[in-house]
């Protein structure tokens, strides 16, 4: 078998693209695969891949799509590519274009967003010549989605899905860390994913404030990010909740906050893949998020988390309520580890995404 895989994007999203990139990049070299990773200069992703001794060849692109075809093309050969992982629809025609150039055996695009696919021209001969053989998303939405959205000529593309496995042989978790910070008996709530969901926070502790009583004592950690967490800074003062609200800083690390918290609560409505729910459970955490996009895929409601509806913000505190109880708590908790180990285990991840190249 001919394991030399390579991977390219010319995205530079750490979040959605280099991350997975630099991960699976890591570990298929570790497993004895002949990885080579195209940049497009010395990034982020450079500097960690030449820290863990991957291979790296730094591709810019010209913005002349037949020259830069060319040029790719003789990079695969030169390497020896047979298969190729692409993450950008923006990056379709070149690679497909180039990889068929130098009979590439398979390229994969990975989608890990449900931003639209562009299908210019070049895209959609691309898919339509089955130059593009593989799409890869990380979630059953993520696959609905494209399949009720695509062009025509990608209906004999291969489809997928391989969900992001986590590597929890090297997450550490201290579950005695909670105890520091309970003050009065009181749950402790974590909010991590507040970004773009501003409003719904809000719009919680509002109801929080209007609902709250001594029977069901709640404190609410908030993982400080950004400017934008002013706003809730504002409303949390406004409302007095001062009390209440304990804002912890990033520099903490989301590990240490994960461990100092009761239950998570999140409020992210998009469909992409919600990787705080997913550390959360695998730090042995109850959740609490909106019934949508990857949330039905991991939790199911009742049995390792929770679900609620957006519009429904009393069934959210509710469960809330009854997650007060400890026994219960570390139930779920527990069911919420083994999701994670059975379901969304990073060697299950790599084994399928070896599937596909071998």
């Amino acid at each position: 078998m001919n394991k030399r895989v390579g991977f390219y994007t010319s995205s530079n999203s750490w979040r959605n693209v280099l991350h997975w990139q630099f991960t699976n990049a890591k570990v298929l070299a570790g497993k004895g695969w002949d990885v080579t990773v195209f940049i497009t200069g010395k990034n982020r992703l450079y500097k960690r891949l030449k820290s863990q001794g991957v291979k790296t060849v730094v591709f810019k692109k010209t913005g002349l799509l037949i020259p830069d075809m060319l040029r790719f093309s003789a990079l695969l050969r030169k390497h020896e590519i047979t298969s190729l992982f692409i993450n950008s629809s923006k990056d379709i025609s070149l690679a497909g274009l180039a990889g068929h150039l130098c009979d590439l055996k398979k390229i994969i695009f990975r989608r890990g967003t449900v931003t639209k696919i562009r299908f210019n021209l070049f895209n959609r001969i691309a898919f339509k010549k089955g130059y593009i053989t593989h799409i890869i998303t990380n979630t059953e939405a993520h696959k609905t989605n494209i399949e009720n959205k695509r062009s025509a000529c990608i209906r004999n593309t291969n489809f997928k899905v391989i969900y992001n496995g986590m590597e929890l042989r090297s997450l550490e978790v201290d579950p005695g860390l909670v105890q520091k910070y309970r003050k009065n008996g009181e749950t402790i709530v974590g909010i991590a994913d507040a970004r773009g969901a501003e409003e719904k926070l809000i719009k919680f502790l509002r109801y929080f404030k209007s609902s709250h009583t001594s029977e069901h004592d709640l404190r609410f950690f908030i993982y400080k990010r950004s400017s934008s967490d002013h706003d809730i800074e504002r409303e949390v003062n406004k409302l007095g909740l001062n009390g209440s609200v304990v804002w912890s800083v990033q520099e903490k690390g989301i590990d240490r906050f994960l461990d100092s918290i009761d239950v998570f609560l999140s409020f992210q409505a998009r469909n992409e893949f919600n990787y705080p729910v997913l550390y959360a459970m695998a730090h042995f955490k109850p959740v609490i998020a909106l019934a949508n996009g990857s949330n039905t895929e991991i939790i199911q409601s009742n049995e390792n988390g929770f679900l609620y509806s957006e519009e429904d913000l009393n069934s959210a505190f509710h469960k809330l309520k009854i997650l007060s109880d400890k026994n219960y708590r570390e139930k779920i908790g527990k069911n919420a580890r083994e999701t994670v180990e059975k379901k969304f285990n990073f060697d299950t991840s790599i084994e399928k995404i070896e599937s596909v190249i071998e």
